[in-house]
C-alpha cells in the first residue's frame, strides 16, 4: 500500500488521528487503536493490515456510541443494533460491538423488560405491554416469564381517574379508551359493569 508519511490529530475530534500514506489521507483512526497496534510514522504498510486496524477502530468508536446512547435509559438489542445501523456501521462491526457490550453486561433483554414492564403496568394493559416489547425486539419467552401481574388494579384505577375528569361517559366510550390502553375484552368488561356504568 505505501508508507505512512504522516499521523495528525483531528481538529474536530480529539480522540481520533488521521493517516496519511505518500503524502494522501487514507483514513481517520481512534488514537487508541494506534497505540494498541504500535502503528507510527514510516510504517510500510499493506492494505490488508489497514483493513483490519480500520475494523478496529470502528468497532472501539461503535462501541463508545452505543455506551453513550445507553446513558440516556436502558435499551433493548434490537435498539442498538438500529442506532448503530443508522450511524452507518455495517452489521459486521455491530456484531462484535454488541458481543463485548454482553460481555460487560450493559446489555441485556430481561433487564430490559423488566423496566419497561414497572413504568407501563401502572398506565397500560399487557396487550400493549407484550405489543410494545415485541416492536423492541425482546424474545417472546422473556416477555411471558416477567408477565405475571394481574391488571385488575391498574384497569379499575385508570378506568376510575378517567371517569373522574369526565362526566356522562358512556359504557362504549369507557370500553373503547380502556381497550386502547392495552386492557383485554373481559377485564374491561367486569370492570365497566362494575363501575354501574348506566348506558
Amino acid at each position: 500500500m505505501g508508507i505512512i508519511s504522516s499521523i495528525e490529530k483531528q481538529a474536530k475530534n480529539k480522540g481520533r488521528v488521521s493517516i496519511f500514506i505518500d503524502g494522501i489521507f487514507i483514513l481517520g483512526l481512534e488514537e487508541i487503536v494506534l497505540l494498541q497496534e504500535r502503528i507510527k510514522l514510516g510504517d510500510d504498510i499493506d492494505e490488508g493490515r489497514l483493513k483490519e486496524i480500520a475494523f478496529k477502530s470502528d468497532i472501539n468508536t461503535a462501541f463508545n456510541k452505543a455506551i453513550k446512547y445507553l446513558g440516556t435509559r436502558l435499551h433493548s438489542k434490537k435498539e442498538i443494533n438500529y442506532y448503530l445501523l443508522n450511524k452507518g456501521y455495517d452489521q459486521e462491526v455491530i456484531a462484535e460491538v454488541m458481543l463485548k457490550l454482553d460481555e460487560y453486561g450493559y446489555v441485556n433483554d430481561e433487564n430490559f423488560a423488566k423496566e419497561f414492564i414497572r413504568s407501563y403496568s401502572k398506565k397500560y394493559g399487557k396487550h400493549y405491554v407484550v405489543a410494545r416489547l415485541k416492536e423492541y425486539g425482546v424474545d417472546r419467552v422473556i416477555i411471558d416469564g416477567l408477565l405475571d401481574y394481574s391488571d385488575t388494579d391498574s384497569i379499575k384505577r385508570v378506568a376510575e381517574k378517567y371517569l373522574a375528569a369526565r362526566s356522562g361517559v358512556s359504557k362504549q366510550k369507557l370500553y373503547n379508551y380502556l381497550y386502547g390502553k392495552g386492557y383485554g375484552s373481559d377485564d374491561i368488561m367486569n370492570v365497566v359493569e362494575r363501575l354501574g356504568l348506566e348506558n
